[in-house]
Order: structure tokens, then C-alpha cells, then sequence
């Protein structure tokens, strides 16, 4: 009998002594036969390493530990662990993310009905609040994406559930490694990569992705200039009125979540910077940013996730009423 193909699940690690053990546990609990596990901790002062040494040490799969001696970034940490890995297909999933057990099977048997291996699949997932709270939604924004959809990955009109990628080996080699000079991975690879293959979804929930500490604000300040630099990169040279309506778009968004914030020092910088850029006005990036911060003061008055909650809550209400309308239309 012939062994399925091999797969390899990265896991870069930082600081999350708190949830790592449930994440590789979510990988030992695959009801795929043929896996292995690549983790990587980026120096984590917190007591990470401590959990995944314990856990490499009595792992029922093949698992590999990497140590960085310093913090090195996500980037860096991917790269050591593709490299590491012996899989012909790859996932990667965040140390503070989980799998449900049938992710690696229900994604290998929706790739080998492609006429290639050269795809990029992602599914809806789980969302767990920090209250608790378990939401199963699509992607966080926008529509699914599927098909040829660079540029909708670009405008942001689609997104993906980050830890539900999972791709073949040759894609990975064809891409290319992570830039490492980046402080996230994610929009870099996903433009590479949406140039050379197409983007499957599947729309049953396979990941349980965890809201992360921090908020909106230390993720959007540290992003800050990088995003521009991921644009710039990859579609300014070839795709230029693509790129002006990409960073055109991020420029609002952008201020929307410092005016949200509430952070001025941000906001002036990339107003000065769309000054330098000469294209866009001034007074609309202030108005995103007033919108964001009334935003802001609605989630201090009503609680975070509450109004993301309601509209969960509505949506299942209609649901119903949606299917009677479709019954009586067919009718």
C-alpha cells in the first residue's frame, strides 16, 4: 500500500505559553496518516520553549524544534521551518491558532481534485474572542477569496483566515522565502503568490483562529510602513494604477484605525506622506479618521464584540427567513 503524501505543519512561535500546547495538540489530533510538525520558537522570554521541548519530547508524530537565539521575526522563523520541513504539502498555523481534526484531510482531498498542485487553499473558521465567545465566520473581511485574485488581495476586498493556508511544496519553492526585512508575512506572500496560482476556499470552518492580544492599534502602528513597502514592491513597477488604487485605499483604512486609536502622531504621518505623494486631499484622510474614532467611542460605550455579536445573533435570525423566501421563489 502506498503511503498518502507527506505533510508538513510549521509552527512559528512567540509568546504564547499560554496557548501553544493547544495548538500542537490541534495538530497531534489530525485524523490524517502522514504528517509531521515543524515548530520554531523566536526567543520567547515567556516560557514557550520550555512547553514546546516538553511536547516535542513525547510527540506521537515526527516533530522538529527550532530555536532562535534571538528574536528573529515571523518571517525568519517560516523560513528556517519550509526549510526544515520534509512534506510535499505545507500548512502554517500561529502558535496561539488551532486545527480542527480534519483540516489536513479535507484540504488533501479538495487539492487532488485540481489539475495542478500549484493552488492555494484557505477555508472559513472559528473565531474565539478573548471573552469566550466561539463566532464561525468566513474570511475577517470582504468576500471569499477564489480563483485568480491578486487583485482583490491588493484593494483589500477579500481577505484570508491566515492559519487555513495550506499549499504544496513546489508553490512554496516557486514563490520564494518570506522577507525577512518584514515585520509580517502575510500580504507579501499571499501578492507573490496569487500571481502564479489560483486561490481555492472552502466554505466550512477547519481552523480555530484565537483574537490576539494587543489590538488594533500596536497591530496597525507596526505595520504602519511595511504595508507600503509590500505594495510598492510588488505592483508598482508592473501594475501601477493598481498600486495608486491600492494605496489609496490603505492610506483610509489607515486612518480610520488611528482616528479609532485615537493616535495623532500616526495619522500625521501619513497625512505628511500623502502630501509627499501629491495625489490625494488631505481633508479626506481627516474625515476617515473621524469616522474611525467615532467608531472608537461606540466600542468604549457598547463593549468590544458586542456589536460584531448582535449582528452574528441577527444574522442567524434571517437565516430563516431568507430559506422560506428561496422555497416559495422555487415554488
Amino acid at each position: 500500500m502506498i503511503d498518502p503524501p507527506r505533510v508538513t505543519i510549521v509552527v512559528p512561535a512567540y509568546n504564547h505559553a499560554d496557548h501553544v500546547a493547544d495548538c500542537i495538540e490541534s495538530l497531534w489530533a489530525q485524523d490524517y496518516p502522514n504528517l509531521e510538525i515543524v515548530a520554531c520558537d523566536d526567543a520567547s522570554p515567556d516560557g514557550t520553549l520550555a512547553i514546546l521541548h516538553d511536547m516535542a519530547d513525547r510527540s506521537p508524530v515526527p516533530m522538529i524544534l527550532l530555536e532562535n537565539v534571538s528574536n528573529k521575526g515571523v518571517c525568519a522563523s517560516l523560513n528556517r521551518c519550509i526549510a526544515a520541513a520534509d512534506g510535499d504539502w505545507i500548512g502554517m498555523i500561529a502558535s496561539d491558532d488551532m486545527y480542527l481534526p480534519t483540516f489536513v484531510s479535507r484540504n488533501m482531498a479538495a487539492v487532488v481534485t485540481e489539475a495542478t498542485d500549484m493552488v492555494c487553499m484557505q477555508s472559513a473558521a472559528i473565531r474565539l474572542r478573548r471573552d469566550g465567545v466561539r463566532i464561525r465566520h468566513r474570511p475577517p473581511f470582504g468576500k471569499p477569496l477564489d480563483g485568480w485574485v491578486m487583485e482583490d488581495i491588493a484593494l483589500g476586498r477579500g481577505w484570508i483566515n491566515a492559519p487555513s493556508f495550506f499549499a504544496s511544496r513546489s508553490l512554496f519553492d516557486a514563490v520564494g522565502p518570506f522577507d525577512e526585512s518584514l515585520t509580517y508575512e502575510d500580504l507579501d506572500f499571499y501578492l507573490r503568490a496569487s500571481r502564479i496560482a489560483p486561490f481555492r476556499f472552502l466554505d466550512t470552518p477547519l481552523i480555530i483562529k484565537r483574537d490576539s492580544a494587543g489590538g488594533l492599534g500596536h497591530v496597525i502602528t507596526q505595520r504602519f510602513e511595511d504595508g507600503f513597502r509590500i505594495l510598492d514592491k510588488n505592483l508598482r513597477a508592473e501594475f501601477p494604477e493598481l498600486w495608486l488604487r491600492a494605496t489609496d485605499l490603505r492610506e483610509r483604512r489607515l486612518a480610520r484605525g488611528f482616528g479609532r486609536q485615537g493616535d495623532l502622531t500616526s495619522l500625521r504621518r501619513l497625512i505628511g506622506r500623502d502630501r509627499e505623494r501629491r495625489r490625494a486631499y488631505p481633508w479626506s484622510l481627516w474625515i476617515a479618521a473621524m469616522l474611525g474614532a467615532m467608531t472608537g467611542i461606540g466600542v468604549a460605550i457598547v463593549g468590544r464584540g458586542t456589536i460584531g455579536h448582535v449582528l452574528h445573533r441577527l444574522r442567524r435570525l434571517a437565516r430563516p427567513a431568507r430559506s422560506q423566501r428561496r422555497c416559495k421563489t422555487s415554488t
